[in-house]
């Protein structure tokens, strides 16, 4: 069972301060949290539940400058934000509140209950995928001028953009255990094993994390020459 919300608002303003100065700033934000009863990879029984959401902003404002009858200058910002919680405990809880000791996640805001998977039977704890938070960022600067000449319109302007990408990649943050009935000290029997307390094996990971730039950057020149008027 998945349910989910899906929040929105849109603003916009514009201003004229005089024929020669004009200006419009608008911004869009988007929320929507899911929550799923059964994690990823994990839990085949409700009591673990998992929350994924995601959430945009973004903001953009335009200055247009007229210099002369015939001549024109547009210059514009934006901002765009995507921050994506994945694979998040519906409820955060510290593996030591609920007796694991020695178990100290990377990531305490994203702790859950280590994962058992009994192989054959069912499978507890929280998803050994997550928590992945990503959060998407785009800054944008543009320029362009517009010059008209005689029988020629001429055009030419900048475009830079930069991307960031922050991503924690935190799999195993709370640890999993696994009962197979493979171990040194089974007694054959998964269930059994699980009563006892004797795993095959445990893994916890230290996680990953990615944290890229990248920048682009576009020229360009137009000209539209008007042989004739027709």
């Amino acid at each position: 069972l998945q349910t989910g919300a899906q929040n929105q608002g849109i603003a916009r303003v514009d201003h004229t301060f005089s024929w020669k100065n004009m200006i419009w700033a608008s911004a869009f934000f988007e929320n929507s949290p899911t929550v799923s009863t059964l994690p990823a990879f994990a839990a085949t029984v409700p009591g673990f539940g998992q929350l994924d959401s995601r959430a945009y902003k973004q903001v953009t404002a335009d200055w247009t400058h007229t210099f002369s009858a015939t001549m024109l200058n547009d210059f514009r910002v934006s901002y765009l934000r995507f921050n994506y919680a994945a694979v998040y405990p519906e409820n955060p809880t510290l593996p030591s509140s609920v007796g694991f000791t020695g178990i100290n996640p990377q990531y305490p805001a994203g702790a859950g209950i280590p994962l058992i998977d009994i192989a054959g039977y069912f499978n507890l704890g929280f998803s050994p995928t997550g928590p992945q938070p990503r959060i998407d960022e785009t800054y944008e600067l543009t320029d362009s001028v517009s010059k008209v000449i005689g029988n020629h319109t001429l055009k030419f302007g900048f475009d830079g953009k930069r991307y960031n990408i922050n991503n924690p990649v935190l799999s195993d943050n709370s640890g999993s255990f696994s009962f197979a009935a493979n171990g040194p000290y089974s007694t054959g029997d998964p269930g059994a094993d699980f009563l006892l307390g004797i795993p095959d094996g445990y893994q916890q990971q230290s996680g990953g994390w990615i944290d890229a730039r990248a920048y682009e950057y576009y020229a360009y020149v137009q000209d539209s020459w008007k042989v004739t008027q027709n």
